[in-house]
Formats: structure tokens, sequence, C-alpha cells
């Protein structure tokens, strides 16, 4: 897909004028799919990262002193943060699965059938 040449700089814009290299725009059960799935990564993903960064601190007081200390000392900052956020992340994924919902046709995959629209948890 390569974005549209139009001169629009909004999210359903791109979507709308975006082309394949055979120059087939997306439909509309694509761009609706698109821009939900947009959606989803950047509210709840971000909701959730929040939230267990949160838990994290709340339940071990010595790590927030600790990193309290680290941002006080500006040359320590960007690591201790760092290196906590992506522990948080690592404990506790954002989007620890997949929710895909099969194509318009039945699907049969290494013998296993899954009909139209069929919701698959990865």
């Amino acid at each position: 897909m390569h974005a549209g040449s139009g001169s629009s700089s909004s999210l359903l814009g791109r979507l709308t004028a975006a082309k394949d290299d055979d120059g087939n725009a997306l439909n509309t059960d694509e761009i609706i799919d698109n821009v939900l799935t947009l959606l989803f990564a950047g509210s709840d993903t971000t909701a959730s990262g929040l939230t267990s960064s949160l838990k994290e601190l709340a339940l071990a007081p010595a790590l927030q002193a600790q990193l309290r200390q680290a941002l006080r000392d500006a040359d320590e900052a960007d690591e201790a943060l760092d290196a906590f956020l992506a522990e948080v992340q690592r404990r506790n994924p954002p989007a620890p699965f997949q929710m895909r919902l099969v194509g318009k046709e039945d699907l049969a995959v290494g013998g296993y059938k899954s009909r139209v629209h069929f919701c698959r948890e990865c």
C-alpha cells in the first residue's frame, strides 16, 4: 500500500487515497478494519501500559524510591525510566494476544477449518 497523492494529512484521508502496487484502493471494510485497529492500538495499549506501570510502582515502594532518586539526576533519568518501562512491558505486555477475523471465505489450514468471519485468538 502507498499513501495517495492527495493533500490530506488525516488518517481517514490517507486511507481513502491509499493504493496498492496495482492501483487498487482499500474497500470500505478494509478502511474500517484499519481505523479500528489503530484506535485499539492507540488507546487500549496506552491505558494498559499506564495501569501496569502504576501497579508496579504501588506494589514496590523501594523501586518507587529508587526510580524517584534516579529521575532527580538528569544523567540517570532516561536510562532508569527506559529500564523501568521495558521491565513493565516485559512482565505485563500491553497487548498480550492478537485477535484476527478469518477472511470472507471459509478457510482450511493444516486440516483445521475456520468459518467466514470466525474470530481466532493467537
